[in-house]
């Protein structure tokens, strides 16, 4: 990448493929981004570049995707979804044709059954994913249900506890009346937790 910015001239061709990826997710966005208004910031004398990622995070910055000299391909797939009755992976041809557009996510999962990584793997990170764009916690697999619920109420009491803490006067107020208000609360916080059996923690 270095070498592309020395500045090479504009009739040259420069290929990135995956920048960023070596780093967090955030710092690699960020230098990605970075990278390619740099680019885009020459105009005319921008060189002929193509950049292949998978940080779709970028194509939430309209100040990037509505640069002119900017556009966007995706490689062609056929997908069939499922209902939602069914949890089971969409269909996914892959047609290997490069198309004006956006993808619509990674097939990661797909990826993964294709090259025949076990089904419980799969089915585990899907879960995973499901309940960190839900801002859900992520259980280990050997909990209960009965542990899961006890961990959720701790939760909901933790986010009581600290909503009713912002929202008193203690200007005006007792202390003593927060506590009494909110003794449930701190009753169920002082529950000890659910230790993991033998250290599980995925």
């Amino acid at each position: 990448m270095s070498n592309m910015m020395r500045p090479p001239p504009r009739r040259s061709l420069c290929l990135v493929d995956e920048f960023g990826k070596g780093t967090n997710a955030q710092d690699g966005i960020s230098f990605l981004y970075a990278c390619l208004r740099h680019f885009l910031d020459r105009g005319r004398e921008c060189p002929r570049l193509l950049a292949c990622t998978h940080y779709t995070e970028l194509l939430e910055l309209p100040e990037l995707v509505d640069r002119p000299g900017l556009s966007l391909w995706t490689m062609q797939v056929m997908l069939e979804k499922k209902t939602e009755a069914d949890d089971t992976l969409d269909d996914v041809i892959f047609l290997y044709r490069a198309i004006p557009g956006r993808s619509e996510g990674s097939f990661a999962y797909h990826c993964a059954a294709a090259a025949n990584v076990p089904r419980a793997v799969i089915d585990r990170a899907v879960q995973v994913s499901r309940l960190r764009d839900a801002g859900e916690p992520v259980h280990a697999m050997d909990r209960s249900e009965a542990d899961a619920a006890s961990e959720r109420r701790r939760l909901a009491a933790r986010d009581e506890l600290l909503s009713g803490f912002l929202e008193f006067d203690f200007r005006t107020r007792r202390a003593g009346e927060f506590y009494v208000a909110h003794a449930a609360c701190v009753d169920t916080l002082r529950q000890p937790a659910t230790a993991r059996a033998g250290g599980a923690f995925c």
